[in-house]
């Protein structure tokens, strides 16, 4: 059985955590993941990983909350998920830019109807996508989520798709 919609907002009302929150959204320019990442709680330092075209992602950062202090960080890494190399690069990026992460959201979405579809890497493109990409974002940010746990912050990960 799970949490009423008023129990959750309540729960969401009260995060108030003592440290910036780092918060990585793949698939946020639209969508769920674009939802997520307009929570107000989360909007306090996000770095914000997406497929989609950079002109799409600026209009969501533009909708985050003014940040409320000059550490806050409002960052758009953009990455075909599609493969495998480019989202090993990008979690390297990450990396270089953020030591910890205490919230990471997989949510990018591909549809086709035009059936099997495999990336240069020899990967069907919606296994990609809705897999393959996930667990390789999270393999790479191990030493963020390590980080953030040693420091005694939150270190989750989700995912809509997986």
């Amino acid at each position: 059985m799970g949490l009423s919609i008023s129990a959750v907002r309540v729960l969401n009302a009260s995060f108030s955590p003592s440290y910036l929150p780092v918060a990585v959204f793949v698939g946020g320019t639209s969508g769920i993941g674009q939802r997520l990442s307009l929570v107000p709680r989360m909007a306090t330092h996000i770095l914000l990983s997406s497929v989609a075209s950079a002109a799409g992602a600026f209009r969501v950062i533009a909708g985050f909350p003014l940040p409320s202090s000059f550490s806050v960080k409002h960052e758009l890494f953009t990455c075909n998920v599609t493969l495998m190399k480019n989202v090993q690069r990008t979690t390297q990026e990450l990396l270089s830019c953020t030591s910890r992460v205490n919230f990471f959201v997989m949510s990018p979405g591909l549809l086709t109807l035009s059936g099997r579809d495999k990336t240069e890497e020899g990967i069907e493109k919606k296994l990609a996508v809705h897999y393959c990409a996930g667990w390789n974002f999270i393999h790479g940010l191990v030493p963020a989520f390590v980080q953030a746990r040693e420091a005694d912050e939150d270190a989750k990960a989700f995912s809509v798709c997986m």
